[in-house]
């Protein structure tokens, strides 16, 4: 065998070596991604379920139940207050009068607001 011959031999020797180490070292990649994903998904307790809610309200469609709305409408008592607003407020999300007999939850709500940021600008002038 001449010098050409045998360097020809090493280089095609060297590229299937390349070649093979490529295609185990992307084997193994694979194998780790996928591996990993696995046992993550199984090994993994801590396992977070999002409740449902439907509308957005910020109210699981489960508490909407339980609270006897609507948990495909944002505001069941349609007051201008979402059902869970009424809820933080302790508000009846069922009745629009709920707050005030003369007027809508959503209305009486921004009135007690600006009062509220009223009495604060007064007592701060004041000083």
């Amino acid at each position: 065998m001449d010098n050409f011959e045998k360097q020809s031999s090493d280089s095609s020797t060297t590229e299937s070596h390349k070649k093979l180490f490529i295609g185990i070292f992307v084997a193994a990649i694979i194998l780790l991604v996928t591996g990993g994903i696995i046992w993550y998904t199984v090994k993994s307790k801590d396992v977070v379920v999002v409740p449902i809610d439907t509308d957005r309200d910020l109210l699981s469609d489960e508490e909407e139940r339980a609270l006897g709305t609507d948990p495909t409408k944002e505001d069941t008592d349609a007051d201008g207050l979402s059902d869970y607003e009424e809820v933080q407020i302790k508000s009846d999300p069922k009745n629009p009068h709920s707050l005030s007999d003369a007027k809508l939850d959503g209305e009486a709500f921004i009135n007690q607001y600006l009062d509220r940021e009223q009495k604060r600008r007064d007592a701060k002038s004041k000083q």
